[in-house]
């Protein structure tokens, strides 16, 4: 997994890449309050490590935007 973070500096923005690999996944249920679900993606990398928590509108939004994209490609053919 690659992920980009911009984060401001001393002069204007600076952008970094690190590569790291999903570590664990943890999805949290709260029976009581549905809207209070979050899903926590950890990560970890050689010098880097953290958590993506995505809530269920997140979630939801995700889901639906890769949804459409998935399937848009059923053949691929290659030509030399």
């Amino acid at each position: 997994m690659k992920i980009k973070i911009k984060e401001p500096g001393f002069v204007g923005h600076k952008r970094r890449e690190v590569e790291s690999r999903i570590d664990d996944i943890i999805v949290r249920e709260d029976l009581l309050n549905p809207e209070n679900e979050r899903v926590s993606v950890f990560f970890k990398g050689e010098s880097n490590s953290g958590i993506l928590e995505l809530t269920r509108p997140e979630l939801e939004s995700l889901s639906n935007s890769l949804k459409s994209k998935i399937g848009l490609i059923k053949k691929s053919k290659k030509i030399m």
